[in-house]
């Protein structure tokens, strides 16, 4: 399955209007953690980002199978805020070709819906909750060791993102549920 396919999957498994690029980008990154995809994320503002994903998000709307729907709202800008966000639907063209993608990979479409259940089972719809999520995560798999709330608040702020301990800790919980890390907390001493 390739990107395109995976995005048009996503959004059709929501079911609803999926609210937002960053809330696109943070499911697309779990389930790309989960189902490995293969699909690259880099460190960015809200969070591990994907241009494959983004370009595949743009490329769907350009090609009228996604229907884009922004709003404005009025607040500044944060690390927690989007002050500008980008609703995704299907088209009716987007509906028949999601229709071939079933046809054509049945299994792992199942796999995917089933995922993106799971991920919001755990750890819900919300945009910020799964961006807190998605650093934590992110910053365990690129350090690639047991590493206390501390510390990993202290790499959050190396790469400008704004990380509390007891968010990392909360969060952690959920990773374990999702099976995307060992242990539900933190190790509480750093290991070298």
């Amino acid at each position: 399955m390739d990107t395109t396919e995976l995005v048009l999957l996503t959004v059709s498994c929501e079911k609803e209007l999926l609210k937002g690029r960053t809330l696109l980008q943070k499911v697309a990154y779990f389930v790309n953690e989960l189902e490995d995809c293969g699909i690259s994320f880099f460190a960015h503002y809200y969070g591990p980002y994907s241009r494959e994903i983004a370009n595949a998000v743009d490329g769907t709307v350009a090609t009228g199978l996604l229907k884009e729907i922004q709003t404005d709202f009025n607040v500044p800008k944060s690390d927690y805020l989007e002050f500008r966000r980008y609703d995704y639907h299907l088209t009716r063209a987007g509906q028949r070709y999601v229709k071939l993608i079933v046809k054509d990979n049945p299994k792992k479409s199942r796999q995917i819906c089933s995922t993106l259940k799971k991920i919001h089972k755990v750890l819900g719809h919300d945009y910020q909750t799964l961006s807190i999520a998605a650093k934590t995560h992110h910053i365990l798999k690129y350090e690639h060791r047991p590493m206390d709330s501390g510390e990993i608040s202290k790499v959050a702020r190396s790469i400008g993102w704004r990380l509390s301990e007891h968010q990392v800790e909360n969060l952690c919980e959920f990773l374990a549920k999702l099976k995307l890390i060992t242990e539900a907390r933190p190790s509480r001493t750093p290991h070298r």
